[in-house]
């Protein structure tokens, strides 16, 4: 609050589709929020996860499309609140280390690199 120079923060926390909030540490610019968040993780049948080439093979490829992690830090000062700012987190590398690598096009070529045309117009002027 600049008014005050302090915030009153507190943090969301979205997962696959389940969004908790902890409480609001009022009056802090150094917030320990200390909190425990519960976040079920979901499988079609218990059975299946205790196969290990489940484990192994298909438990990441839905772990990929749960999504991220996402902790929202807010300011609560009545209504609206305040957006402080955000961390994304990739459970997927976390847990496995291994880092996924995507191309915003599927199509993409290399470009050739192109002169300068103050340098071509040099050597015009030196003819």
């Amino acid at each position: 609050d600049p008014d005050y120079g302090s915030s009153n923060p507190f943090v969301r926390v979205k997962y696959d589709g389940t969004v908790e909030q902890s409480p609001v540490i009022m009056a802090s610019l150094t917030p320990i929020w200390n909190h425990m968040f519960y976040l079920p993780v979901r499988f079609t049948d218990p059975v299946i996860y205790k196969d290990q080439a489940y484990k192994k093979n298909i438990f990441p490829e839905e772990m990929r499309s749960k999504g991220f992690l996402e902790l929202e830090i807010w300011h609560w000062d009545g209504v609206p609140t305040e957006f402080l700012g955000s961390f994304r987190l990739d459970l997927v590398k976390t847990r496995y280390g291994q880092p996924v690598e995507r191309a915003i096009c599927g199509n993409a070529t290399k470009t050739k690199k192109v002169a300068n045309s103050n340098e071509d117009d040099a050597d015009l002027d030196k003819e």
